[in-house]
């Protein structure tokens, strides 16, 4: 199972989501680090995880938490981010 973005993939998104670049405030960072998936779809990647460790998935299910590793993977590159950011306007200051 795939989880993790390509290297490729992986150094696009730093690319977009470079606060530099973007034009980050410290309101937009903020935002994103309450970035987190509705209690719904949190207990549906975790019924997918236990059939994951059961063995039981099938291939729609196997795509489906796949999906929701890649965009895990993306939202946790972005908060990173945002840290970071945040990090670095406190440190201007």
């Amino acid at each position: 199972m795939t989880t993790q973005l390509s290297a490729p993939d992986a150094a696009i998104m730093q690319r977009l989501v470079d606060p530099r670049r973007c034009g980050w405030t410290e309101q937009a960072a903020q935002a994103v680090l309450k970035l987190s998936l509705s209690a719904e779809d949190q207990l549906r990647a975790s019924d997918l995880a236990d059939k994951a460790n059961e063995g039981s998935l099938t291939a729609a299910d196997q795509a489906e938490l796949e999906s929701y590793l890649r965009v895990g993977t993306l939202v946790d590159l972005m908060q990173s981010k945002a840290r970071l950011f945040l990090r670095d306007i406190q440190s201007a200051a």
